[in-house]
């Protein structure tokens, strides 16, 4: 019988697979590890604003939240990049449809941060 565990190690989730023998002479196997599959992220929507990267770098703080309203000029999330922290603000009024990062995500110059629906 075949019997599955979701294991954690360091941090880092597996799934394995032990087989339960009936005693006898001892069977040898190697199992390698398998991440878990990471959850899939939002994809950009053609119709919202988005608060864009200017550089790569890590998300350091995201100041909002699904279903926030926003004023223009409003700091939403922080970026720390080469050494600098960036306060990045919506450029339009409106509300907060997507957040597609969190805190300590490596971020890519262009990648859309935050969407927003005017």
């Amino acid at each position: 019988m075949v019997r599955r565990f979701k294991v954690s190690v360091d941090g880092e989730v597996y799934m394995v697979e032990v087989e339960e023998t009936n005693g006898g002479a001892e069977e040898k196997q190697s199992v390698s590890p398998k991440a878990e599959t990471p959850k899939a992220k939002p994809v950009a929507d053609s119709s919202l604003r988005y608060v864009k990267a200017p550089l790569r770098g890590s998300i350091t703080s995201v100041r909002v939240q699904v279903g926030d309203k926003v004023e223009k000029g409003q700091v939403v999330l922080t970026l720390e990049a080469m050494k600098l922290e960036n306060e990045l603000v919506a450029p339009v009024s409106g509300t907060v449809a997507q957040v597609l990062v969190a805190a300590g995500e490596t971020v890519e110059a262009g990648q859309e941060l935050v969407g927003l629906k005017q």
